[in-house]
């Protein structure tokens, strides 16, 4: 009767993991469309990442920019305030 039962239950636990499995591939394979579907979302996250990324590289280096033509202006000493110093104030 143990021994029975212990088959069974590993049997049941057996097919709970294989159902999960097949659960999780077919949630990646998406019905055949998991291609289309797992790409668009890369592309998004891509386009969001650029979006955010882009926008501060531009801005760091405009304020280099702007940083070494006040000092060939006004010496060595001239800085330009920091956009955070000024809201910490």
């Amino acid at each position: 009767d143990l021994i029975q039962r212990t088959i069974q239950i590993g049997a049941v636990n057996s097919m709970i993991r294989s159902k999960g499995l097949s659960q999780f591939s077919d949630f990646i394979q998406m019905g055949g469309h998991g291609v289309f579907v797992w790409s668009c979302y890369g592309l998004t996250l891509l386009i969001l990442g650029m979006n955010i990324i882009r926008p501060l590289q531009l801005q760091r280096r405009l304020v280099q920019v702007k940083r070494r033509a006040l000092a060939q202006e006004g010496g060595a000493d001239a800085q330009i305030p920091s956009p955070l110093s000024q809201v910490e104030q």
